[in-house]
């Protein structure tokens, strides 16, 4: 009768048997080194993917950084509190027609002037 082919996991096993030595660990002992490898393996892809997630993460939350302090403020007027936009105001108020602006919200603590 023919004897089935050795795949290559039996091959592992009996190479780390032939290492081991004693007769009545050998299975157990390659099996726990294999599985250990195994373990190896997979932790070191969970690192890898951690690290890559981590760059993505630590990009966005730079980026979103970035967009809150370079972006134009909300500019408004001086006198009355209307909102001119964003940036600095082309004209004058379209309410008072005052041309003082602030980007400091007028209505937070402030009294205005009633015309």
């Amino acid at each position: 009768m023919a004897q089935p082919e050795d795949d290559g996991f039996d091959a592992v096993v009996d190479n780390l048997m032939e290492f081991v030595g004693d007769e009545d660990v050998q299975k157990g002992t390659a099996i726990t080194v294999i599985l250990f490898l195994v373990a190896c393996a997979i932790y070191g892809i969970y690192l890898f993917v951690m690290a890559y997630y981590m760059e993505i993460i630590g990009v966005l939350i730079l980026g979103l950084i970035i967009y809150y302090y370079t972006r134009p403020k909300i500019s408004y007027c001086a006198d009355c509190g209307n909102i001119l936009g964003r940036g600095e105001p082309s004209g004058p108020c379209s309410r008072c027609q005052c041309n003082r602006w602030t980007q400091r919200d007028p209505g937070v603590g402030m009294t205005f002037k009633n015309r």
